[in-house]
């Protein structure tokens, strides 16, 4: 009886390295970018070094600035459209180092209300004979809780400078430390201590919040902090809006 033997490849000692020598396969590689950019949870944009969107799935505009947009609003546009000078001329510092050592980071931020960890990547555009110009890959997901969860091992991560807070917008900055706080799970009493407040004063702060939110329950204020990676400092952060944005007042949480 003929017997079939099918060859198989014995894995190396470093998968990681056995796996990365699959990338010089264009099938492989095709396929790997399909399921990246049709994840409904990864954002995927490639920007040029001016800071105009080259490619964006849905996703990411989304993430960035709100459920209801859509990749055909800002494909072909530039960064400088919808950011503030400073927050432009922040971003695009970030990326230019990127652009220049050739060296991935990540960065943390938050937009609408919610964390938001980034991985960027130099990548070069152009197929010969025309010469690759360089170009940033950015993948982006919204990351619940603690961001080291997300962080890369070997790429350094950084904080952005300025946060879209979203609906978290109404608040005081003492009021978003306070949130953040009822994040971690600290209790009223020992959210005064941390603070050095009263806990009278922390208590009134904590019915601000839920009125200026529309939200009375401790364990949903506790997950939008969550959802956004509230941190006491992130308090202290530059707020961001974009053009023609305007700070948020009472009742508009809701909307």
């Amino acid at each position: 009886m003929n017997t079939h033997h099918t060859q198989t490849v014995a894995p190396t000692a470093n998968h990681s390295e056995f796996v990365e020598t699959m990338l010089h396969d264009d099938q492989f590689v095709h396929a790997l970018w399909h399921a990246v950019i049709s994840d409904p949870t990864t954002g995927v944009q490639v920007v040029a070094p001016d800071g105009t969107i080259m490619y964006g799935n849905d996703q990411i505009f989304r993430i960035f600035f709100g459920e209801q947009s859509r990749a055909a609003d800002y494909v072909g546009r530039n960064a400088r459209e919808w950011y503030s000078p400073d927050a432009f001329r922040e971003r695009m510092s970030l990326l230019q180092d990127i652009l220049e050592d050739g060296v991935a980071r990540q960065f943390r931020g938050i937009y609408q209300g919610r964390q938001v960890v980034s991985t960027v990547y130099r990548v070069m555009a152009g197929k010969p004979p025309a010469a690759k110009t360089p170009a940033l890959l950015i993948i982006s997901r919204c990351v619940h809780g603690d961001a080291e969860q997300a962080h890369l091992r070997g790429l350094e991560l950084r904080q952005i400078g300025g946060v879209h807070l979203g609906p978290l917008d109404i608040l005081s900055p003492r009021e978003l430390e306070v949130l953040a706080l009822i994040g971690q799970g600290l209790s009223l009493p020992e959210i005064a201590e941390v603070l050095g407040r009263s806990p009278h004063t922390v208590h009134d702060h904590r019915k601000a919040i839920g009125r200026k939110l529309g939200v009375d329950d401790r364990v949903r204020l506790a997950e939008m902090a969550k959802a956004a990676g509230l941190k006491p400092s992130d308090a202290s952060l530059q707020r961001i809006r974009y053009a023609g944005e305007q700070r948020r007042r009472v009742g508009d949480a809701a909307n």
